[in-house]
């Protein structure tokens, strides 16, 4: 009978250990060096993207109105590609036709 108590008590205190955190933190509190330096990552992010931004719209003001129509262009057919989208069915039908056309 002892043993079994020894043994009962030994795993209830096992199982009860991880539970009892003596300096555990709630989800409230987070350390103040912690917050200013995710606040200064997401500023510094903020700021990477405006710059990439800036930089996009500078290089396609550069381009002339032919250049900036096919890129946009190639844009759109891209964004079709990736997202796995086919042409639409009128295209499609009449592609034959179109490229007869081009080549005569």
């Amino acid at each position: 009978m002892r043993k079994w108590l020894k043994y009962i008590l030994f795993f209830g205190l096992m199982a009860g250990s991880p539970v009892l955190h003596a300096q555990e933190k709630h989800e409230g509190q987070e350390d103040p060096k912690q917050k200013a330096a995710e606040k200064k990552k997401q500023e510094q992010q903020d700021e990477l993207r405006a710059a990439e931004e800036k930089g996009r719209k500078r290089h396609l003001k550069m381009q002339d109105k032919e250049t900036r129509k096919r890129m946009k262009k190639n844009k759109k057919r891209s964004k079709q590609i990736n997202e796995n989208k086919r042409d639409p069915f009128y295209v499609r039908w009449y592609k034959k036709v179109f490229k007869k056309q081009r080549n005569v």
